[in-house]
């Protein structure tokens, strides 16, 4: 435990920093400038959606999962899949086997991102093909 007087100094001391403080008009900039921000940000990175019925006889296994996550990968888009009121990342192999999906069931994909509509179309192709 430090001695009352110097205790009081290093109070005496910290009690005279100032800290800066932003002005209104500041900060209105500053809050201005952010929102603007998000919303071109938002116009770029619109949501696209897919309906994808998978077509593999054995529905979406292991290596179907793999194949979607590492095509996925490959954009920046976060790809998305949804079936019955459940969405999983393509991000991760075990999420997509945790949905279930059975040969002949609709999914909806939808990818946000600078790249949404080519990811979209890659990942769209993948549900046609049935040789996985």
């Amino acid at each position: 435990m430090m001695p009352s007087r110097v205790r009081s100094e290093v109070f005496d001391q910290s009690s005279n920093w100032e800290t800066p403080r932003a002005n209104s008009q500041d900060f209105d900039t500053l809050v201005g400038t952010a929102e603007e921000s998000m919303n071109s940000r938002r116009s770029q990175d619109a949501e696209v959606r897919r309906d994808v019925q998978v077509r593999n006889p054995t529905g979406m296994h292991m290596r179907m999962c793999s194949a979607l996550v590492t095509l996925a990968d490959r954009y920046e888009a976060r790809v998305t899949v949804h079936k019955d009121g459940r969405a999983q990342g393509a991000d991760s192999i075990l999420g997509l086997m945790s949905l279930g999906v059975n040969p002949g069931d609709w999914l909806r994909l939808t990818a946000e991102g600078p790249d949404a509509e080519e990811a979209m179309e890659a990942c769209a192709a993948l549900f046609d093909r049935r040789d996985f």
